[in-house]
């Protein structure tokens, strides 16, 4: 198990665990991923001390420790940060996310519409307190995408592979991620983007007849019939999730 961060004044940074460290083992038992080192805490209560068996660089070290109570609510908010913090660094200089890996960034690097809008969503759910620290990332992220509606009114970066760029996925998240944000602030976007993707549905003004089995669904892809599989569950979950946040009626 890698430590990703470690929290000031949290049991692990009292121990002296740092970011990167390799979790071999705890109280000698052998620890092979995340959910095992999980499975092991478990059995601890708040007070109990235990060994963190550990690889840093090449040395290997053990770290005594002491347990301390509990607080899912807190353990989740530090996760969601240190995930949200994770993502800001990755973020280009331009407010985009890099398209594919992340590990790509030095090597390719150009902005992929999907990828900011799926990331603007992350930080745009984070708690209130929680994202005003990160207000500048959001800030540039959300005027990066606000820059790049198209006269269609879907998101469409000209730059991107047609094969990678997921209109309407990237634009269902995109109103997901606004109307987080501020829905009064951003409401004319958020309808624009709402109507593109209500223009996209494969339905009869597309082509589509209701005896096809992807009827009433939406394509991830820029062109309606380029691939032999076009639609799926989730993609149509993600585009009905996005007209509710815009106040699309459902009988609509």
């Amino acid at each position: 198990a890698i430590v990703v961060d470690v929290t000031d004044g949290e049991a692990a940074a009292a121990a002296g665990l740092q970011a990167e460290d390799i979790v071999l083992s705890l109280n000698g038992k052998p620890v092979a991923d995340a959910p095992s080192l999980i499975t092991l805490l478990r059995n601890s209560a708040p007070g109990d001390k235990v060994r963190f068996g550990l690889a840093r660089g090449r040395t290997r070290l053990e770290l005594p420790c002491e347990v301390r109570e509990r607080s899912i609510p807190r353990i989740l908010a530090q996760l969601q940060e240190s995930g949200a913090a994770w993502l800001v660094k990755q973020q280009l200089p331009n407010g985009a996310w890099p398209h594919a890996a992340f590990e790509w960034i030095e090597e390719v690097g150009y902005p992929s519409i999907s990828y900011t809008a799926v990331c603007l969503d992350a930080l745009a759910g984070l708690p209130p307190g929680a994202r005003e620290r990160f207000q500048e990332p959001i800030g540039k992220a959300t005027a990066y995408l606000l820059a790049h509606i198209g006269e269609d009114g879907g998101l469409l970066d000209p730059e991107e592979q047609s094969a990678t760029n997921l209109r309407n996925f990237a634009s269902a998240f995109a109103i997901h991620a606004l109307t987080r944000l501020d829905p009064e602030k951003h409401r004319e976007p958020v309808q624009k983007l709402a109507n593109f993707l209500l223009k996209r549905q494969l339905a009869e003004a597309n082509g589509f007849k209701s005896l096809d089995w992807q009827y009433g669904g939406w394509t991830y892809y820029e062109k309606l019939r380029s691939f032999a599989f076009r639609t799926d569950i989730v993609g149509n979950a993600l585009v009905l999730r996005g007209l509710a946040c815009a106040g699309i009626d459902a009988r609509d």
